[in-house]
């Protein structure tokens, strides 16, 4: 039970909890059952599911801050922050074996609470990744079953989070993580985790994600050197963001262009320049849009003309205007790219 209350508290109140509560003060009285669970029986939360995660580990998979019930489990079971999850039925990218790099299933083993709640994707759980590095900074020098830091997980998972929403603070507390590449097949330093992303879309909400501009910035600044770094295809940051096709040029592009110049006339294992897949991404939407076009001539009617716009919209955010303007950029550079 209070495992699956761990889970799912985000609809308690959890998270309106005050962060100065006691651990067990009043537990039960403003509705939480987690401390009602925890008053009941403490010792369930030393109790893990049947892939090693504590309660803590869920907890904190799902919250976005630390409050009256994260106290309350910490002090529970006080080691759940040093235990490790044990769950190894998904991908493991550390598999030599593993030749598919383009598929890098997210995995679940060997976690710390740290990384699991750096794999949140919610934007505001700075306090509770605040919390957890002040109580265990030492996770943030470790590794989990894929050979991911939480600096790596946490710019895997990065949504529309900007550098202070918590990204800075474990970078602040092991430095060398901006430095260190994962220990798998992929071997990306974080910096081309973020350029890689796709801008992702809430099928409920809407809302359009993708790691934000001074995070790009932040890391190239930081760390130039990983701009520069061939990974496993070949690729240079500004292949990947530009293959990515969800920035403009003020939106990240120019930070990792000018973090390695050399890297746009730098061709893949394919023989591309980051300039052919900025095009073909450009070329690829304006072929979507015509698509889009001609079904809705066809079609006529008003609800398939609202599914195939939005359709449009959400596989590529950038105006034509932004897309140009990237190819422009890099063709001013070096004009020799398209000789």
């Amino acid at each position: 039970m209070l495992l699956f209350c761990s889970s799912s508290s985000s609809s308690s109140n959890g998270n309106t909890a005050p962060d100065d509560a006691g651990a067990g003060a009043g537990a039960g009285a403003g509705g939480s059952v987690i401390l009602e669970l925890l008053r009941l029986y403490a010792p369930a939360a030393a109790i893990p599911d049947h892939h090693g995660w504590l309660p803590m580990h869920h907890y904190v998979q799902h919250q976005t801050e630390w409050g009256e019930e994260a106290e309350a489990l910490y002090r529970a079971h006080e080691p759940a922050l040093r235990v490790r999850t044990t769950d190894n039925t998904t991908t493991d990218t550390n598999n030599d074996n593993n030749n598919n790099n383009d598929e890098h299933v997210p995995s679940r083993n060997r976690r710390l609470a740290l990384h699991t709640a750096a794999s949140n994707p919610r934007r505001h759980n700075t306090p509770v990744i605040t919390r957890l590095v002040e109580l265990n900074p030492r996770a943030c020098q470790q590794v989990d079953g894929d050979g991911k830091l939480p600096l790596h997980i946490i710019c895997e998972n990065i949504g529309n989070k900007d550098w202070e929403d918590g990204v800075e603070t474990i970078y602040s507390a092991y430095e060398e993580a901006i430095r260190t590449k994962e220990d798998n097949n992929r071997r990306w330093f974080p910096l081309q985790i973020v350029a890689a992303m796709t801008t992702t879309t809430n099928t409920t909400t809407t809302a359009v994600s993708s790691p934000s501009s001074r995070l790009i910035q932040k890391l190239a600044e930081l760390y130039p050197e990983a701009a520069q770094d061939v990974d496993y295809e070949g690729k240079l940051a500004l292949h990947r963001i530009c293959e990515a096709g969800c920035r403009g040029w003020e939106d990240g592009i120019r930070a990792v262009f000018r973090a390695s110049p050399e890297a746009n006339f730098s061709p893949d294992h394919q023989g591309k320049l980051p300039f052919h897949y900025a095009a073909l991404r450009f070329a690829r939407k304006e072929l979507e849009g015509a698509n889009n076009q001609e079904q809705e001539e066809l079609a006529g009617d008003e609800e398939e003309d609202d599914d195939s716009s939005s359709s449009s919209s959400s596989s590529s955010p950038l105006s034509d205007v932004a897309q140009v303007e990237v190819l422009f950029e890099l063709l001013r550079a070096h004009p020799i790219i398209i000789q």
